[in-house]
């Protein structure tokens, strides 16, 4: 059977009885293949699991139905080579994926993330752009794919554009807000990053989350207030320290638990 088709039979009542009357499988073969056929429908359910958790962790593989288990397991395969340093081996697995099922957008996503890793930003935005094509409107890769063209400086401005249309497409987590909040950062764009952050604690986030909003958005509020100082512009400067303040303290009244310094430069 050609790999590069992905192909799913189901049969009726009737048509199972005729071939194990024509053509009768083994009781040995037959426990065997539906062995392999129910540990195969057990690792997509946790993958499914997994995908539900955790969608916006780059190790976790986005499942849509059974006839990406197959692929997923290879992937998975994939990241295990990649942690065990075998990057080679990893992405050799990532193009036996992509053989198998070509317009499965995962199979250059995980090979996207492997090239990241490795510094090939080339390689790994060109098997980003293809996963793109083949799921222009999955949340998950729209935001991994812009955390990558803001984290690497590739493009930030398609980056945020990326990252915002992550936000419309899903319930907007926390985690695609802080990232949007970055992308103005790198964009210079201090105040939008403000209101972004100061958006992200609004949604509840978890103490790691809410402690990168808070990072990000008093970073954000000092480069503002220090390019109004350094371009003269003081009553601009004070006006301007006066609303972050207040952003501060309402943040820190909302988020209990923020009782450990928060680093605004490295």
């Amino acid at each position: 059977m050609d790999q590069s088709t992905e192909t799913v039979y189901q049969l009726t009542d009737f048509g199972k009885q005729y071939l194990d009357k024509r053509h009768a499988v083994r009781s040995l073969d037959r426990a065997m293949f539906e062995g392999r056929s129910r540990d195969l429908a057990d690792l997509g359910m946790r993958l499914q699991a997994e995908s539900t958790a955790s969608p916006y962790d780059p190790r976790t593989i986005d499942i849509k139905g059974p006839g990406d288990f197959s692929t997923a397991r290879l992937l998975r395969d994939a990241l295990r080579h990649h942690e065990r340093g075998d990057v080679d081996g990893a992405l050799l697995v990532c193009h036996e994926a992509q053989r198998l099922s070509p317009a499965y957008h995962e199979s250059w996503r995980v090979e996207a993330f492997i090239q990241a890793g490795q510094r090939d930003v080339a390689a790994a935005r060109a098997a980003y752009e293809r996963a793109f094509e083949l799921a222009p409107d999955s949340s998950t890769l729209n935001y991994l794919y812009g955390t990558f063209l803001v984290g690497e400086a590739v493009d930030p401005t398609l980056g945020l554009e990326m990252l915002q249309k992550a936000a419309i497409l899903a319930e907007i987590p926390p985690v695609v807000v802080n990232e949007i909040a970055w992308a103005h950062i790198q964009l210079q764009d201090f105040e939008a990053a403000v209101t972004a952050a100061s958006h992200s604690i609004t949604l509840k986030p978890d103490r790691y989350d809410g402690l990168v909003a808070m990072t990000t958005g008093i970073r954000a509020g000092v480069y503002s207030v220090r390019r109004r100082v350094e371009g003269g512009e003081l009553d601009s400067a004070v006006e301007c320290m006066s609303p972050q303040l207040t952003w501060w303290n309402r943040g820190v009244l909302k988020c209990s638990w923020v009782s450990q310094p928060i680093v605004l430069f490295n």
